[in-house]
């Protein structure tokens, strides 16, 4: 690492837990990615990595092993908290001209860096910037099928557009819609001179947040060639957390006025609701009328499945990416009416005056 006076520094901030092997994949990645870089670009840019280990695990020992091994890095530990809290710790204990967020299941393309340091130069009046994920290379067929859901509109709507990795070099607006938390670079006078942070009261969507109020003082690119590898879970217990959380906190996100076109995000609750009504519809012999709805979406859903399976030429994307489209949809869906009944039972408990028996 190098640290010339006029350099700029780039610190690469991972919160990471439980997840040891991930970590060291991606360290890896991250140093064989600082190896391919040219003279030039360690003459201008200092590179540093801010490990955060959100929370006390067996794996404590672990962790040291691994941060020991890399030269310039820093590691801290911290009692379990939420994301936002963990990112605003690191950003508060250095002070860098950017700060890089990656996720500890990411890895770098062996040319990321480099990219980075282009990406600076060529819009240095830029705040924020950053690029989608896509599945590594050795990716499984569940892995790149959940991939080919989440790009759907269908499953992911309008933020879709943070899982396609795309050629042109053209920069596009940035927002929530296409930028991600695994793959985002900051300004470090964001933070420290504007005093804008992740916020700390959400367990997901954090990034969403905090896009949503810089995209009014900021200049903000999204880079569709900037891409990271993400590793995938494709199990469905893991996609239905994700799914729920993601709506539980968008919720959040919409009654704290954080979120524009919030109808596209509540209507996964209210297919929930329909397909709650649908077999009363079916006692009213209005059963070709109730499952006009059902009909369009199976219809789109497997119309969108039909073309991953013609483009990848492999029957069982067909069926995977079918599936775990409904899953994502039913477990959206869910998550939003589970933050809905929370709010209504805290009410009723806050507008509960009736007087307690001693």
């Amino acid at each position: 690492m190098n640290d010339f006076h006029k350099s700029q520094t780039i610190t690469f901030v991972i919160p990471t837990y439980g997840r040891p092997e991930l970590l060291e994949k991606c360290l890896s990645s991250f140093y064989c990615a600082l190896g391919a870089l040219g003279s030039q670009e360690l003459r201008e840019f200092s590179f540093r990595v801010k490990v955060i280990v959100n929370g006390e695990d067996s794996y404590s020992a672990r962790y040291s092993e691994i941060c020991s091994s890399y030269p310039g890095l820093s590691v801290s530990s911290i009692k379990k908290t939420t994301p936002g809290v963990a990112r605003n710790i690191a950003i508060r204990e250095e002070y860098s001209d950017y700060f890089y967020f990656i996720d500890d299941d990411t890895q770098l393309p062996s040319h990321f860096l480099k990219e980075v340091c282009h990406i600076i130069r060529l819009y240095p009046e830029v705040d924020i910037f950053g690029g989608p994920d896509q599945s590594s290379p050795d990716a499984s067929i569940f892995e790149r099928s959940l991939e080919f859901s989440l790009r759907s509109p269908l499953a992911t709507s309008k933020t879709r557009w943070r899982h396609f990795s795309q050629e042109g070099r053209t920069p596009l607006k940035g927002d929530e819609k296409n930028l991600i938390l695994c793959n985002l670079c900051v300004k470090g006078g964001v933070f420290h001179k504007k005093g804008i942070f992740f916020p700390e009261e959400y367990q997901r969507n954090e990034e969403n947040v905090f896009l949503r109020v810089a995209e009014d003082h900021f200049q903000i690119i999204y880079l569709p060639y900037l891409y990271i590898f993400h590793k995938r879970r494709p199990a469905i217990s893991n996609v239905f957390y994700s799914a729920s959380q993601s709506a539980f906190f968008r919720y959040k996100m919409i009654k704290d006025r954080f979120s524009k076109d919030q109808l596209i995000f509540i209507l996964p609750s209210i297919f929930i609701l329909y397909l709650s009504l649908l077999p009363l519809a079916v006692m009213a012999n209005l059963f070709v009328i109730g499952l006009i709805p059902l009909g369009l979406y199976v219809l789109l859903n497997l119309c969108y499945s039909f073309i991953v399976f013609i483009k990848n030429k492999d029957i069982r994307y067909f069926f995977l990416v079918s599936f775990y489209q409904i899953v994502i949809l039913l477990s959206y869906g869910i998550g939003m009416w589970k933050s809905l009944i929370k709010e209504l039972i805290t009410l009723l408990k806050v507008t509960d005056t009736s007087p307690q028996i001693p």
